[in-house]
């Protein structure tokens, strides 16, 4: 007895220093609250930063003042367009667009009385030249311009070739003029691009005597390309976005059937991180095939959403990326003690991940058999499929969507069996059935 007794406090030492499992302890209602605040909050989060850092395409009119002085309003309008609609009249003796209201250089000391009427033409002070007034416009050719593109922000050095150039002449991009060109030679004009918003835009030439010449959709302002860093940042935050979005579907679900556990949380917390990470990981292996080109204000749509279907499919796009190292490099041996998570091919994985576990219903029977039973949360076809129940095969099975429905052997004596189905499309699944006896008396049919 007292070898007993020395034994005895050992024992129970021992099981009060094992630790309690925290899978055995359920999520109290504060943790609960608090784990969706968090969640809830990283999702608000990411959605700012992501339309905060979304690329936009913007461009600014220079407000510097350009040599050649500008025609063009407060509304962005043209108002050189009347000048260049009123040009083919000119020789018509049309007045020509110039500051109809100059006032004379010897009484410009003093405005001139209300009373006043001006010459119909003014804009010349001084005696006009013979033929001045009836002054044919040069006749103007714009035929190409190189490069043809660039960016909102303008400031690309162009080339305009053509015929009929002056010296004097203005160009404007989409009805805004430039600053004043660099080098204009007869068949030539070397200029650089206005600011401009995206799209196909007209080029116009115009001459000091009036002549022009416009060539329509002739150059495309398209949005600068992204810097890389850019787009790696919106991938990381879609990517958290994703692992956020596959915690909060994850957890509500667990909560909602009462099957939460304390040794889950750490996880839920670092799954909007592990979402960005492998998002990033993604990007970094198969971007160069998402992106042929440079990245522009158009691409991060599609970025962000591979990204965000990452993060969202963390386990799977894990399992993915190892499977890609196992074909590529040396698969390691598996540790003593390791429990590595299994990938399945797709398609046919019996179960299927977030699918309700497998269960059959009744599970319970009498010995004579012939219970008719549902077999759910198995994706086997017919085809191949069998069930033994206590190692005798159950009869009349059927599948339908996914439903499979049999009915049971009989067995020699109540007891609890394996439920064993297989099938080539997958591992075999075990359950449980219990056999009761047979019901006796009055009522037993």
């Amino acid at each position: 007895m007292s070898a007993n007794n020395e034994k005895q406090p050992p024992e129970t030492n021992d099981k009060k220093q094992l630790p309690e499992s925290l899978g055995d302890i359920p999520l109290s209602k504060s943790g609960v609250i608090s784990l969706t605040v968090y969640l809830l909050s990283m999702v608000v989060l990411l959605l700012v930063l992501l339309y905060v850092k979304w690329p936009t395409c913007e461009f600014k009119l220079s407000t510097s003042t350009p040599s050649q002085p500008s025609n063009t309003n407060a509304n962005g309008n043209d108002n050189r367009s009347t000048a260049r609609s009123t040009t083919a009249n000119v020789n018509q003796g049309a007045t020509p667009p110039g500051n109809a209201n100059v006032t004379p250089a010897t009484g410009g000391a003093s405005p001139l009385p209300a009373t006043t009427t001006l010459p119909a033409v003014t804009a010349n002070p001084s005696p006009p030249t013979t033929g001045t007034a009836n002054q044919t416009p040069s006749k103007v050719e714009v035929l190409s311009v190189s490069p043809n593109s660039g960016p909102t922000s303008g400031e690309r050095s162009v080339i305009i070739s053509g015929s009929g150039f002056k010296q004097g002449l203005i160009v404007s991009f989409g009805g805004i003029d430039t600053i004043t060109p660099e080098a204009v030679t007869a068949e030539s004009i070397l200029v650089k691009t206005p600011p401009h918003e995206p799209g196909k835009v007209e080029i116009t030439v115009v001459n000091p005597d009036k002549g022009f010449k416009t060539l329509p959709a002739a150059y495309t302002y398209s949005c600068p390309p992204l810097p890389g860093f850019q787009v790696l940042l919106l991938v990381i935050l879609a990517g958290g976005l994703g692992g956020t979005l596959h915690a909060l579907r994850s957890f509500f679900w667990y909560v909602g059937n009462r099957e939460f556990v304390q040794s889950w949380v750490l996880m839920y917390i670092f799954l909007p991180f592990t979402g960005a990470a492998i998002a990033a990981v993604f990007f970094f292996i198969f971007g160069a095939g998402f992106l042929t080109s440079p990245a522009n204000v158009e691409t991060p749509i599609y970025i962000v959403a591979v990204a965000a279907l990452t993060g969202l499919f963390s386990p799977q796009a894990a399992l993915k990326l190892q499977d890609i190292a196992n074909a590529v490099l040396t698969k390691p041996a598996e540790g003593k003690d390791s429990k590595p998570q299994p990938s399945k091919p797709v398609g046919g994985n019996g179960t299927g991940d977030g699918d309700a576990s497998p269960k059959i219903n009744p599970s319970e029977g009498t010995v004579d058999g012939g219970t008719p039973v549902t077999i759910t949360g198995v994706k086997y076809s017919k085809t191949g499929l069998k069930i033994t129940i206590g190692g005798a095969d159950a009869t009349d099975i059927n599948v339908v969507d996914s439903i499979i429905t049999a009915k049971t052997p009989a067995h020699a004596k109540p007891e609890t069996v394996d439920v064993i189905i297989t099938s080539p499309e997958g591992p075999a699944i075990p359950l449980k059935y219990t056999y009761k006896a047979k019901a006796q008396g009055p009522g037993a049919q």
